[in-house]
């Protein structure tokens, strides 16, 4: 599955994957975070994580 969040009008894009009650988004720059699954949905974590990726500069927008 694949998670977007849009940041200063930009797309950005995960791919993201759950196992054993963990969630890991990867962005096609080759970062990678994860973390559990809590009381929250795996698309919302993911947007979150993605989110966290594309501010600390470990994600690039989608090519148009």
């Amino acid at each position: 599955m694949e998670v977007e969040v849009e940041m200063d009008g930009q797309l950005y894009v995960g791919e993201v994957h759950e196992s054993d009650g963990v969630v890991t988004v990867m962005t096609d720059g080759g970062y990678m975070e994860m973390t559990s699954i809590g009381g929250s949905s795996i698309e919302s974590i993911a947007r979150t994580l993605l989110l966290r990726m594309v501010r600390a500069g470990k994600a690039r927008p989608k090519a148009a």
